[in-house]
């Protein structure tokens, strides 16, 4: 599709309508799974990706490895890239995408300790590492005083096999807010989904959310209560599985036109 939801207004959208300078960085190639549609189209993200790290000669043009480029390449790079934004003294925001932990058995940098019997363990440590170094650097920057962090991944670990000689449990996507404007309200056992971080991480740089909702996302710094939390996984997951008139209308606003037909 050629437009990506243009019904939408995201934490890009909200964002760059306040000025802040937007971008992104990533070792892979941006086009994959549309990417590229959507960081353009809401909030007009600058983009430095594999290829872009490429024409920026921060790579060979031969250079391949893992996904594209390793973390520990790209966190170097994005150090680079986000003075480059703190030198313009404007408000800005950096997305950073790591991909070493992706399944099948992650990769594991020639720099990593071996201190596990399998890789997958030694990649989870060298990337806790990677990322421990990485904040710590973003904490003694200048503009850390007035600068939120977010770590949170996009799933679960896809290899499943992985936990089979562990003791069930629950499993969740890690996420941790440094240095957040906001202060939670209750910070143990809430239940949310990913709908909820958009009003959470405005909230978490001091944005005031009339109702402390947006979309169908809930700010989890708040006392109000998110839908899962309210009607359950079960009757949430069966109401977002059905069709809306006003989805396909007003968001996803499908034409002929926005149709490549092949």
């Amino acid at each position: 599709m050629n437009n990506f939801m243009p019904g939408v207004r995201n934490l890009g959208d909200v964002l760059k309508s306040q000025g802040y300078n937007l971008k992104l960085i990533q070792g892979s190639d941006i086009h994959f799974g549309g990417t590229d549609h959507y960081f353009n189209q809401h909030g007009n993200y600058e983009i430095v990706d594999y290829n872009e790290m490429k024409n920026r000669n921060y790579i060979d043009k031969d250079y391949f490895v893992w996904w594209g480029v390793e973390d520990k390449k790209v966190l170097d790079i994005s150090k680079k890239e986000i003075l480059d934004l703190a030198s313009k003294n404007e408000p800005f925001a950096v997305s950073v995408f790591t991909l070493d932990t992706h399944f099948v058995d992650g990769y594991l940098d020639e720099s990593c300790p071996n201190v596990f019997d399998d890789q997958l363990s030694n990649v989870y440590n060298c990337s806790s590492l990677m990322m421990d170094e990485f904040i710590n650097w973003v904490k003694n920057q200048d503009f850390y005083e007035n600068t939120t962090v977010v770590i949170m991944g996009d799933h679960t670990l896809m290899q499943n096999e992985y936990f089979n000689n562990y003791p069930f449990y629950d499993r969740r996507v890690y996420n941790v807010f440094l240095n957040s404007y906001d202060k939670p309200f209750n910070s143990k056992n809430r239940q949310f989904t990913m709908l909820d971080m958009y009003p959470t991480i405005l909230s978490s740089i001091g944005v005031e959310i009339e109702g402390e909702k947006l979309g169908f996302g809930v700010n989890l710094f708040s006392e109000k209560k998110t839908l899962l939390e309210e009607i359950g996984y079960d009757k949430l997951n069966n109401e977002l599985l059905r069709k809306s008139k006003y989805y396909i209308d007003n968001i996803q606003h499908i034409t002929l036109n926005d149709l490549k037909i092949n």
